[in-house]
């Protein structure tokens, strides 16, 4: 709408989302040629079980840079590692393109800040916790489980943990 009334020349082009998904399809067949467990989640994220490729993958260098030459460079790859998925989608989300970041250790402090609408959960959701004064995962993470699904439902239960 805004590109429209300062561009009025300015022409919409829908999404070819065919186009999308086989790119994407493409992308996690070349990842299947690295690990044998690639998850595609949403369209542009996908997970890699590394469980037993220390022995084709001598270092994380290599592991990465072979990760990188399976994605073509347009897209500008972002990489996590880390214990569980939705940590490693964060560790990846704050990356720079192209890099790999890891997380061990004290990952808590690298959570306390991240904004709640990094979580998998509904919009509706998400605004509630803002309007809560919970703008932060660690500031979720500091409430109790039971208030959070009293407030939320199911949902509640989820940003318990996921922030936890």
């Amino acid at each position: 709408q805004q590109a429209i009334a300062k561009y009025g020349e300015a022409e919409i082009i829908p999404a070819d989302m065919p186009c999308y998904r086989r790119a994407f399809e493409g992308i996690l067949d070349s990842l299947e040629q690295i690990s044998p467990l690639v998850e595609g989640s949403n369209l542009g994220c996908a997970y890699l079980g590394l469980n037993g490729l220390e022995g084709i993958y001598p270092d994380l260098a290599s592991l990465t840079d072979a990760v990188r030459k399976a994605i073509p460079v347009v897209y500008e790859a972002r990489m996590g590692i880390a214990e569980g998925k939705f940590i490693a989608y964060l560790a990846a989300l704050y990356s720079e393109a192209g890099k790999c970041r890891i997380l061990k250790g004290d990952i808590e402090a690298f959570l306390r800040d991240i904004s709640c609408d990094a979580l998998p959960v509904s919009q509706r959701n998400k605004k509630k916790l803002h309007d809560f004064g919970l703008h932060t995962l660690g500031q979720a993470a500091q409430l109790p489980p039971g208030p959070l699904q009293a407030q939320l439902g199911y949902e509640g239960k989820r940003i318990g943990e996921l922030a936890a």
